[in-house]
């Protein structure tokens, strides 16, 4: 395996070009391999490397940046807080980065749901674009390969105020088998609330559903309909009654957390 440093945007682009891989903490390529023939990674490149909080309250995150760090920082929102607590063990905490985990996309994913609720926006270059773009965190796979500079979580008053999530798995930090996020948002002046649930781990690309309802029905709407949203997508009766199953707890915890907001 070959390493190559890197300290410009530039030699980034180029490096993109030539498909060379850039790590972050290596995890995916320690649990899964196969080792690539020529690597880099973005702690030479004169870019914020840590995290720090703007003037205007958003959170940004360098590529240095790994799931502990995040974890123990004390401007990361609860939600996300909480969700971190349940990603594997310390050592693996303190290896895997938050950009690496995010940009490897994996079909089952515990931080992309809830970073996806909090409107979570992503700083990157390209083959053919060496100056820093930006746009909002999705699943769509990009049409050209993308080295990831910044995560940026934007002020709470943008982000979904209500976050529940309920995981599957072996034990509560083995890997997850299935991630079930739910994300409650009062529309501006109107009654209305959107609820947004993130299901990943019954299809190759997390699923992404959306309601938007009064305050008094959203819970029952969501449970009227759920059951036909999960057959659209797979045919297994067991995942569909465990969704449902997990969003009767998501449904509990946010009516608990709503009854405190007038």
């Amino acid at each position: 395996m070959e390493w190559i440093d890197v300290n410009t945007l530039e030699a980034l682009r180029q490096l993109l070009a030539e498909d060379v891989k850039i790590l972050g903490g290596g995890t995916k390529v320690l649990q899964e391999g196969p080792l690539p023939k020529r690597v880099t990674d973005l702690s030479l490149l004169p870019i914020e490397q840590g995290l720090y909080r703007a003037p205007d309250g958003s959170v940004h995150i360098g590529p240095q940046t790994t799931l502990e760090d995040l974890l123990n920082w004390p401007d990361t929102p609860n939600d996300i807080k909480r969700v971190l607590k349940k990603m594997g063990a310390v050592p693996f905490r303190n290896l895997a980065t938050v950009i690496g985990r995010l940009a490897n996309q994996e079909d089952i994913s515990d931080l992309y749901p809830v970073m996806r609720l909090y409107q979570t926006r992503v700083t990157f270059v390209t083959p053919m674009i060496g100056v820093p773009q930006e746009r909002q965190l999705t699943w769509e796979s990009p049409e050209l390969p993308e080295a990831w500079l910044e995560v940026v979580i934007p002020p709470k008053t943008s982000a979904y105020p209500l976050v529940e999530f309920v995981k599957f798995g072996k034990s509560s930090q083995s890997r997850t088998l299935l991630n079930v996020t739910a994300g409650l948002q009062p529309v501006p002046a109107t009654p209305f609330w959107t609820l947004t649930l993130i299901v990943s781990g019954i299809t190759p690309v997390p699923q992404e559903w959306h309601w938007t309802e009064s305050r008094e029905a959203i819970f029952s709407v969501v449970t009227d309909q759920l059951g036909e949203r999960c057959f659209s997508v797979t045919a297994d009766p067991v995942e569909c009654h465990l969704i449902r199953s997990y969003w009767d707890i998501l449904a509990q915890r946010l009516e608990e957390r709503l009854g405190g907001i007038r």
